[in-house]
């Protein structure tokens, strides 16, 4: 009787320590993966592997499953937001006449399709924010492509006798273009260039952002915009356009931000 209780015990211990190497659980009776920890993981010590390009960094999915990527798979802390809508802000009068005015901002919206990759899980509100998921110190940086036409005539013409001379006449085009944080006033980055020179004719600018590095919180969100800077008065400054927008040139993008987290 002794023998066969003693068999039962060892028969009953070894279905337990099968089961436990299927599926082990930390602060957890119901583990869902062959190691499943509910708590924070503390390593005192690692190795240094050689040769160096043997490591493998390792990610946590949206699950909090533990995972690792083919090298052929973009995995860095980044997101890339590019405009495939090459129409996205028409180059038109409409627009010219709110940048004339000089009163508010032209509006650039986002698009999540256009979030490539998006190892962020950033989102996109009211089409117009870009909405960070989690917070952490960012680096950001981007640019548009202006595309534009000159209210001015290309030229002017000076009559000397009976001699008609052509010279050329150029406006010069003062706008600002930046990124806000959450709706307001604040600039996380911004460029004011004056672009001169410019013909009656279509003519395209692409016009970067200053790279920053800032702190940023779960839900804050991002705008992107430009407008035509103003003088001390109020008025406009520089020549107005007939037509204004963005467009895809010289093999860039109507735009483009790229967000890192560090």
């Amino acid at each position: 009787m002794k023998s066969l209780t003693l068999l039962l015990i060892v028969f009953f211990a070894i279905q337990q320590l099968s089961f436990a190497q299927e599926a082990v659980g930390i602060n957890t009776v119901l583990p869902k993966t062959t190691l499943d920890v509910n708590g924070k993981v503390t390593i005192r010590d690692t190795e240094n592997p050689t040769p160096e390009d043997t490591i493998k960094p390792l990610y946590i999915t949206q699950d909090k499953v533990v995972v690792t990527f083919p090298p052929t798979t973009p995995t860095a802390a980044t997101s890339v937001i590019t405009a495939s809508n090459i129409s996205i802000v028409p180059n038109n009068e409409e627009n010219a006449t709110i940048f004339n005015n000089a009163s508010e901002d032209i509006r650039i919206p986002f698009a999540e399709i256009d979030i490539t990759p998006n190892n962020l899980d950033l989102s996109v509100d009211n089409n117009y924010s870009l909405v960070i998921a989690e917070t952490g110190t960012y680096q950001i940086t981007g640019y548009i492509n202006l595309h534009h036409s000159s209210s001015l005539p290309s030229r002017t013409s000076n009559v000397i006798g009976d001699m008609v001379i052509l010279k050329p006449y150029y406006a010069n085009i003062f706008v600002f273009v930046k990124l806000t944080l959450n709706g307001t006033t604040k600039v996380l980055t911004g460029n004011r260039p004056i672009l001169q020179s410019i013909l009656h004719s279509s003519q395209f600018n692409i016009i970067t952002l200053p790279t920053i590095t800032t702190k940023l919180n779960a839900g804050d969100k991002l705008s992107l915009g430009f407008r035509r800077t103003t003088l001390t008065s109020g008025d406009g400054a520089g020549s107005d356009v007939n037509t204004i927008g963005l467009a895809k040139a010289y093999g860039a993008a109507p735009y483009s931000i790229t967000i890192t987290k560090l």
